[in-house]
C-alpha cells in the first residue's frame, strides 16, 4: 500500500489554474443556476397574482353589461331595405323602449358616411316610453351597400350599432 503524503502542498501554476480557468465556469454555473430561480419565481408571482389583475373572482354585484342591455330594447338593430331606387332618399326607422327604471335620454347619433342622415328622439324617454332613431339614407351609386349608425345614451357611454343594407337598383 502506498502512503499518502498529507503536507502535500499543490504548485502555482495549479492554482493558477484553478483560480484563472475554472472560477468563471463555477461563476457562470452559479448565475445560471440563480437566473434560473429567479425565473421559476417571477413566474410563480405571475401565475399567482394574475386572477386579481384579470378579475376572475365571482363577483357579488350585477354585471355592467347586463345593466346596459337591459336598459333599451330594440326592436331591430339591423334592418334589410332590400331594393331601393337610386338618387332617391330611404328613410330607415329603428324604434326602441325605455326598459330601465330612470328616463333615458339620447346624447349622440353619428351615421358612418355623410350620405346618411339621422334624427332621433330629442326628449328623455320615461321608463317603459318608446324612442326612434331614424336614418335617410341618399344612395347615389348602384350596387349594394351596408351602412351604419352609432348611438349614444345616457345609460351607456360605449356607442350603440346599428345598422342597415340594401341594394340600389
Amino acid at each position: 500500500m502506498t502512503a499518502v503524503n498529507k503536507s502535500y502542498q499543490p504548485s502555482a501554476l495549479y492554482l493558477l489554474h484553478q483560480k484563472v480557468i475554472l472560477y468563471p465556469y463555477y461563476l457562470l454555473t452559479i448565475k445560471f443556476i440563480l437566473m434560473k430561480k429567479l425565473k421559476i419565481t417571477a413566474l410563480l408571482a405571475v401565475l399567482a397574482f394574475s386572477p386579481f389583475y384579470a378579475n376572475v373572482f365571482p363577483s357579488e354585484t350585477n354585471p355592467v353589461v347586463k345593466v346596459i342591455a337591459d336598459a333599451i330594447k330594440w326592436k331591430s338593430e339591423s334592418i334589410d331595405v332590400g331594393n331601393i331606387p337610386q338618387g332617391k332618399p330611404k328613410l330607415i326607422r329603428f324604434e326602441f323602449t325605455n326598459t330601465s327604471s330612470k328616463p333615458i335620454v339620447i346624447e349622440n347619433v353619428a351615421p358612418s358616411c355623410g350620405c346618411t342622415t339621422a334624427d332621433y328622439t330629442k326628449t328623455p324617454i320615461l321608463p317603459g316610453k318608446k324612442g326612434f332613431v331614424e336614418a335617410s339614407y341618399n344612395a347615389a351609386s348602384k350596387g349594394p351597400f351596408m351602412k351604419t349608425v352609432n348611438v349614444t345614451t345616457s345609460e351607456s357611454k360605449t356607442p350603440k350599432t346599428l345598422s342597415f343594407k340594401g341594394v340600389v337598383a
